[in-house]
């Protein structure tokens, strides 16, 4: 019972953070220099930090080792593609981002 609960936080953090990061690369004029919209990324940052914290509790809980070391890799994902990232590319980079949060909610939906 409590991974079942585990895996919907999972999914509601992600979604929302899936959101929210959408919004950074959609408006991203709005976020460069506005002091105002600080908070809100302070709460990505937030939600990257919950979304890794409870991705690796799920890559420990999961049975399988295949489906533990996928989790682990969407776990660990926002800080792999931060290592690749150039600043040219951030938007390309921040998309392959939002596309591996909402591959992780799938993933932890169907496992």
């Amino acid at each position: 019972m409590p991974v079942i609960i585990l895996k919907y936080f999972f999914c509601f953090i992600a979604i929302f953070l899936a959101l929210l990061l959408t919004l950074r690369v959609l408006f991203d004029n709005i976020f460069k220099n506005n002091n105002k919209l600080s908070p809100v990324v302070a709460l990505i940052g937030g939600l990257f930090l919950l979304y890794t914290l409870i991705g690796l509790i799920l890559s420990l809980v999961y049975p399988n080792i295949l489906n533990k070391f996928i989790m682990f890799l969407f776990s660990l994902s926002p800080f792999i593609i931060g290592k690749l990232v150039s600043y040219k590319r951030l938007r390309l980079y921040s998309i392959i981002q939002v596309l591996c949060v909402i591959f992780s909610i799938g993933f932890v939906l169907i496992f």
